[in-house]
């Protein structure tokens, strides 16, 4: 038993050396062979476990396998003898060092052999030359260096600085390219299909994936609108069309970025979290991420980058404040009202606990000096401390009584929360405020028609200066130019203009919704898209782009209509007679009691009744500041 057992240890001692022998020989093989190429069956190479290119593309291999199919591999592959294969089986001996995607192509093209010539490479040596192959390219995929990158991090287990010196790269330059891993799928798809310049894709590439989502839906491409019945409008992104670049990064620093210079709540606090990660300490800030931001977006113009966190931040630091007032007053959170101060809330949540500036009385000073809510130094025994939510002050609190709370003192009949002396004296600050409400609700009134009227009228006038209008001699496409510079460079159009008017009065005129008239945001894209339309449609442009803001009501403010009234004249237009059915038919819709006060106006402008007046059933004094 003894002896048998020797004798196959010797045996499997003389089947070692065996090997040894052979792998010796086929070394010193390939070490003499270095520099001559020789054919080696495929089926006896496999791809490295160490190349960083990990991303072959059908399309491009197929095209390289017709190639090879036609003349063969004319550069030979370098590759080394498989020195991790310590097995019996040796039917797979050498590493391709060099030629992954030629092995690949010759595969699909039925090759038998090609051509290679056999290193004797260490792992190091291997590693060098995948590199300076995969990662030094002047055609490398931007993916590909993000891959490779990626690759060299977690096989050599450095540093980014360590990979940079080694790639011969910046360390800013490789830490841009590593962020690319961390874009969100769509965006990898969009990067390779070229939808996606790379600029872009490294900018949407700081932020977390949700907000990639959002950035590459919105804001980076122009945006396709969409209508339908029961569903509304919404839009999808045009991936033919990028966004300009200066609206892309609008869209970022006034969307996305939150200085936090501007945060309403203390950077250091550790209780808006439940993680209690403060602001300060948070990764997700351009001031953590000094190797990817420029320099003026960090320091002093520090920016949160996850929007969802510092908007829930907000939330939680409105909650603490109301919890310790309410714990002063000895009376539940609910209790404490939240205050909008100015004109800009809206919300589709629980509204119960909210209080407008108009359903309150603020007992003090005004929160600021264009305050024109309610504001009184009388005190009362209805007060209480409540909290602003409006953005410019979020977090402030004020002593206010709420109109609700059933005060004598801030809702009686005869007495003015903003005024203070004898009776006589507080009825007539109610009359007179009574009075500027009244004026208020005749000027709504007259924002509403009058906006009606003034596009009617510009559109009748565009008609008739487009009929007339006429740039002979001049080069076919200079009218477009025109306006697609107007268009783009405002000269004093904006964005109200270009919706609300020439929008709006082509969509009539073509007899097509106004959502799907999109133009871009570029000047060639802007010309090329006028340069469809007639002559007549191109005079309607240039018309309302150069008139399209006279008059135009903003901010719930009356503007004169003087401009639309001289253009009417000198279009020959009945201004009053469009007033008049305006007007009508806005009380039909709005103010039916007010009706026949309205037909009787109308019936005197058609029958010329130069005398007959506006009427003003609300305040019947009141005249527009023309």
């Amino acid at each position: 038993m003894g002896r048998t057992q020797r004798n196959g240890e010797f045996n499997r001692w003389d089947r070692r050396t065996k090997k040894r022998e052979e792998k010796n020989m086929v070394k010193q093989a390939a070490v003499a062979a270095q520099t001559i190429g020789e054919y080696i069956d495929i089926g006896k190479l496999h791809a490295s476990p160490t190349n960083p290119r990990k991303r072959f593309y059908a399309d491009t291999l197929d095209e390289l396998a017709t190639s090879i199919a036609d003349k063969g591999v004319i550069e030979p592959l370098i590759v080394r003898l498989n020195y991790q294969n310590d097995g019996d089986d040796q039917r797979v001996p050498f590493e391709i060092v060099c030629g992954d995607r030629r092995y690949r192509a010759s595969q699909l093209a039925k090759l038998e052999q090609v051509p290679c010539i056999i290193r004797d490479l260490t792992d190091d040596e291997v590693l060098d030359i995948q590199i300076h192959e995969n990662l030094h390219r002047e055609d490398v995929h931007p993916m590909d260096e993000a891959y490779g990158y990626q690759f060299l991090l977690d096989k050599l287990q450095c540093t980014v600085a360590e990979v940079a010196a080694r790639v011969g790269k910046s360390e800013k330059f490789v830490l841009s390219r590593l962020k690319l891993n961390s874009l969100i799928p769509e965006a990898q798809e969009d990067l390779e299909k070229g939808h996606l310049l790379l600029t872009y894709a490294l900018e949407i590439a700081k932020f977390s994936p949700d907000i990639q989502k959002i950035i590459l839906d919105e804001a980076a491409y122009e945006q396709e609108r969409h209508w339908e019945s029961g569903k509304g409008n919404w839009h999808t992104p045009k991936k033919t069309e990028r966004s300009p670049w200066p609206q892309f990064v609008q869209f970022i620093n006034e969307k996305v970025l939150r200085l936090l210079s501007a945060a309403p709540f203390d950077l250091k606090a550790t209780n808006l979290r439940k993680d209690g990660l403060a602001c300060v300490s948070c990764p997700e800030r351009t001031g953590a991420n000094v190797g990817l931001f420029e320099e003026d977006q960090v320091d002093k113009k520090d920016s949160c980058l996850n929007p969802g966190c510092f908007n829930a931040k907000k939330q939680q630091h409105i909650t603490n404040i109301r919890e310790r007032i309410a714990h002063e007053a000895s009376v539940k959170p609910k209790a404490i009202p939240l205050l909008v101060l100015d004109r800009g809330y809206s919300s589709d949540g629980d509204t119960s606990d909210v209080y407008l500036r108009t359903k309150l009385t603020i007992i003090g000073k005004k929160p600021y000096k264009d305050y024109y809510g309610e504001v009184s130094k009388e005190k009362c025994d209805k007060s209480i401390t409540g909290v602003t939510i409006s953005d410019g002050q979020l977090g402030s609190t004020y002593t206010v009584c709420l109109d609700d709370s059933g005060c004598k003192t801030h809702y009686g009949r005869k007495s003015s929360s903003s005024s203070s002396g004898t009776p006589a004296q507080s009825e007539k600050a109610v009359e007179a405020e009574q009075k500027k409400r009244r004026e208020r609700k005749e000027e709504l009134i007259d924002i509403k028609v009058c906006e009606v009227v003034r596009l009617r009228v510009l559109r009748l006038a565009s008609e008739k200066f487009s009929s007339a209008f006429s740039v002979s001699g001049a080069p076919i496409d200079m009218v477009p130019m025109m306006i697609a510079k107007a268009w783009t460079e405002n000269g004093g159009t904006d964005g109200t203009t270009k919706e609300n008017v020439v929008k709006n009065i082509l969509s009539q005129i073509l007899s097509v919704k106004a959502n799907t008239l999109s133009f871009g945001y570029e000047q060639k894209h802007v010309a090329a898209k006028v340069a469809e339309f007639s002559p007549t449609i191109q005079n309607h442009m240039l018309f309302l782009l150069t008139y399209g803001n006279s008059g135009a009501m903003y901010y719930d403010s009356y503007s004169s209509q003087a401009r639309i009234k001289d253009m009417a004249e000198e279009y020959e237009i009945d201004y009053r007679l469009f007033d008049a059915e305006v007007r009508l038919a806005f009380a039909e819709e709005k103010h039916k009691k007010q009706v026949h006060l309205y037909k009787v106006y109308l019936d005197a402008v058609r029958a010329g009744d130069a005398n007959a007046k506006i009427p003003r059933p609300y305040e019947p004094t009141y005249k527009p500041k023309d």
